[in-house]
């Protein structure tokens, strides 16, 4: 199997290991092993026929599906309606701006978003950064999974981003608070999957200052996979 991509097929609820795995030319034998019902594996790696390597591998979660989810922004109250079918991978993330459409997001951020970014225009319904609005996520069932925030100040102007290990919303040492640029925006990036997971959460929340520049603000979700 040198130097070929390997899928291995295992028992249980995995169903397979989640990612093809390269193998190089001196590696001799692959093995896994996993119970039934786990999520969760251990393997080892054999090379030239005698040096093995333990290897662990962890399942692959599902998608995970926010159709109905709402984004409640306070000071003004708004709302606004996650669309039905928005499917979220494991370590991807959701845009949700005010008004710019992707291709002017994408512009105006000097970015190309990737695979794992869901973005979705507001339309002006969920997102008006003006001064001591909080967020918060509700789920399809309107409880509450994440939220509320910190507030921006009474001039706006600042940008959240969530630390991790993830703590409470409301609190300011959950956040990393800076000025508003597009030096320190970080759109569908700036999370990772910790060992300990959360599951979805505002990971990002941006005014966006400059004459005309309000199109831009934005809030961001990301799923860990928790």
């Amino acid at each position: 199997v040198g130097g070929m991509n390997l899928t291995a097929a295992v028992t249980g609820s995995i169903g397979s290991v989640p990612n093809p795995i390269a193998v190089p030319a001196d590696v001799t034998q692959v093995m896994f092993n996993f119970t039934a019902g786990n999520t969760a594996g251990t393997g080892q790696i054999q090379i030239n026929g005698t040096t093995t390597a333990d290897v662990s591998v962890i399942d692959q979660p599902a998608d995970l599906d926010i159709g109905g989810y709402t984004l409640v922004q306070t000071t003004s109250a708004k709302t606004y309606d996650i669309p039905s079918g928005t499917m979220v991978p494991a370590g991807g993330y959701v845009i949700i701006s005010r008004t710019a459409t992707k291709a002017e997001f994408e512009t105006y951020f000097g970015l190309t978003l990737g695979a794992n970014v869901i973005y979705l225009n507001a339309g002006d319904a969920g997102i008006t950064i003006n001064g001591d609005e909080t967020y918060a996520l509700q789920n399809a069932s309107s409880t509450v999974i994440d939220g509320p925030s910190i507030a921006q100040p009474a001039t706006a102007g600042r940008n959240y981003s969530r630390v991790q290990p993830v703590g409470p919303a409301n609190m300011a040492s959950s956040w990393t608070d800076q000025a508003d640029s597009i030096a320190v925006c970080s759109p569908g990036s700036g999370q990772t999957i910790p060992g300990t997971l959360s599951g979805i959460y505002i990971s990002e929340i941006s005014d966006v200052s400059g004459s005309g520049n309000f199109k831009y603000e934005y809030v961001e979700l990301f799923y860990d996979g928790g």
